[in-house]
């Protein structure tokens, strides 16, 4: 191959990239919860993938994805600077499958605020949907398990 046609070769292969299309948002739940443990128990099993310093707190932030294969739920916790005895919990997604069997029927509710039975799970609720008892509730402390 000579110059010439490496030239038209080269420039025929560098055709002008696409914009990148942006990703949808995920729905994205976040709870305040008066809790003397960081990681609060909510029925699904994750694993940790990450930790790091967040700006202005002693406090790390520590990042959980779902365990089971293919769902893409993640969820950070995070204890406030302003009260330490806060964990600031945020779910990102929606789980693709049921919560552990161990954890339906009478056990599920241990794991609920007061109040929150009957309402869909943070990470089950549809972007955009509004519940005011769920609203109201995501300030309200409740003791852990």
């Amino acid at each position: 191959m000579n110059l010439t046609d490496w030239l038209l070769c080269r420039c025929r292969n560098n055709k002008p990239k696409k914009k990148a299309e942006k990703r949808p948002r995920l729905p994205r739940v976040s709870f305040l919860t008066k809790s003397e443990v960081d990681h609060l128990e909510d029925g699904y099993r994750w694993r940790k993938y990450g930790q790091k310093a967040v700006k202005n707190s002693p406090y790390p932030r520590s990042y959980y994805r779902c365990t089971t294969p293919k769902c893409g739920v993640k969820k950070r916790v995070e204890r406030s600077y302003q009260d330490p005895s806060t964990v600031i919990t945020t779910y990102e997604g929606q789980h693709t499958h049921h919560s552990p069997a161990s954890l339906r029927g009478s056990a599920a509710h241990l794991f609920m605020p007061p109040g929150l039975h009957g309402l869909p799970p943070p990470h089950l609720i549809p972007p955009g949907v509004f519940h005011p008892e769920l609203m109201s509730m995501m300030r309200m402390p409740y003791p852990s398990p």
